[in-house]
């Protein structure tokens, strides 16, 4: 891990202490990009985790150690690495956790890794697609297939520009391989004939399943089928009803177990 070491302690602009982090005998100081000082010590950042600061890092005096984080999520951070009760994360509004979440895996805070983790996967579905990236950059496999179905085409093709370029060199294949799950469980039911008439099939029904298809288009997230399914207008006539609740039983069943994918993430990682 590189830390980015900073010019010497009188700027410009006067940096602000920490509330939390001030003991004058802490030996290393970090610097937010708010410009907050953090006063820690070496001893508990060796103990609680992975190369930071990197091994051979000789702090000398005065020196700050600029960090890319802001105060808040730092403040957070070193709660952890110090031993005293974890700080609270049940309340933290998702951009304060998400944040955390990926400060704590740059600089490997152990302690903070998992509850993190857990409680990425409790803001669930909501911010699925942040929470995907999120999986996505730690191998959190499991999580990504949780993810994942919440998340449509248009969901990433709005943040395409934000996500990290494997989640969307992820996406194709397993959008691909969704949409063909979806045309499997959407397959034509064999023509049924009108009530009325034991010779004369009902197109009626045909017709509005192919009207449903194309709303649903390229977003084939969970939230866009069972929106589309649970929108059929059955008014008329009776055997359209009948088979439209067998035709969303179908749909339903077909889609309850979609292609995972953290298989798809996998593969592109062996393929790299």
């Amino acid at each position: 891990m590189e830390l980015c070491h900073g010019t010497e302690p009188d700027q410009e602009i006067e940096d602000t202490m920490s509330a939390l982090f001030n003991d004058a005998d802490a030996d290393v100081v970090f610097r937010s990009r708010d410009k907050i000082r953090f006063r820690i010590y070496s001893t508990y950042l060796k103990n609680t985790t992975g190369g930071f600061p990197p091994v051979g890092f000789t702090p000398h005096e005065d020196e700050i150690v600029d960090l890319d984080e802001n105060a808040s999520t730092l403040n957070l951070m070193f709660q952890f690495v110090y031993p005293q009760p974890q700080p609270p994360l049940r309340t933290l509004d998702f951009p304060t956790l998400s944040s955390l979440a990926e400060a704590v895996e740059k600089y490997q805070i152990y302690p903070a890794m998992q509850i993190c983790y857990v409680f990425m996967t409790k803001a669930l579905p909501s911010h699925a697609l942040d929470i995907l990236d999120y999986a996505i950059k730690h191998d959190y496999y499991p999580l990504m297939d949780k993810a994942a179905p919440h998340i449509s085409l248009e969901d990433v093709s709005s943040a395409a520009t934000r996500v990290s370029p494997r989640l969307l060199q992820i996406w194709i294949p397993y959008h691909n391989a969704c949409n063909q799950a979806l045309r499997d469980a959407f397959k034509i039911n064999e023509p049924h004939k009108r009530p009325r008439s034991s010779f004369e099939s009902c197109t009626e029904w045909e017709t509005r399943r192919a009207s449903i298809l194309i709303t649903l288009g390229g977003c084939i997230g969970v939230k866009n089928v069972e929106s589309a399914l649970a929108s059929i207008a059955c008014t008329s006539p009776d055997c359209c009803r009948e088979a439209a609740v067998a035709w969303q039983a179908k749909a339903r069943q077909g889609i309850a177990k979609p292609p995972k994918f953290s298989t798809f993430s996998r593969k592109s990682f062996q393929d790299d």
